[in-house]
């Protein structure tokens, strides 16, 4: 018989949105949750199960000024709110991203190349789900002030 042993999971640090929050090379601040506006750019990251809707995260990063290139930067950028950043219910049940774009793309906008710093991270959430808010994992949490970083959004 194999037995798993698992960490137990770290205890959270709560954020209020618009605070400050270190994650890896960037740093970003949660401004806002709210449900997706149709006709985005990004239609194919906006669908949806009936019983969902789809919920854009607007964050503001700074930093990354040791990620030598703007195409890498935004790559980085991307993977990070992607990767990093799940919204939760009052029930405990998490979301995973499908997708982070630059807000203006997301707001079907001319999009230009230049970097922005303004993105929208999209989560597909079932409608019935209460008590929303965001879940961030630190991806490099050694000596870091939190390893979880929580915000309640009040969805």
């Amino acid at each position: 018989m194999l037995a798993v042993a698992c960490a137990p999971e770290a205890e959270p640090t709560e954020f209020s949105p618009g605070e400050e929050i270190p994650l890896g090379m960037i740093s970003i601040r949660v401004i806002k949750l709210e449900v997706a506006r149709e006709g985005g750019a990004e239609l194919n990251l906006l669908r949806t199960e009936p019983e969902d809707l789809a919920y854009v995260l607007h964050v503001r990063w700074t930093g990354g000024e040791k990620i030598p290139s703007q195409r890498d930067r935004s790559r980085y950028v991307e993977m990070v709110l992607r990767d990093r950043i799940e919204i939760f219910d009052s029930d405990g049940d998490r979301y995973v991203a499908v997708g982070a774009v630059p807000r203006g793309q997301y707001l079907s906008r001319m999009y230009s190349q230049v970097l922005t710093q303004d993105w929208v991270v999209i989560f597909d959430v079932p409608e019935v789900a209460t008590g929303l808010g965001a879940r961030i994992e630190n991806p490099d949490p050694t000596g870091a002030a939190y390893r979880v970083a929580v915000i309640p959004l009040g969805s």
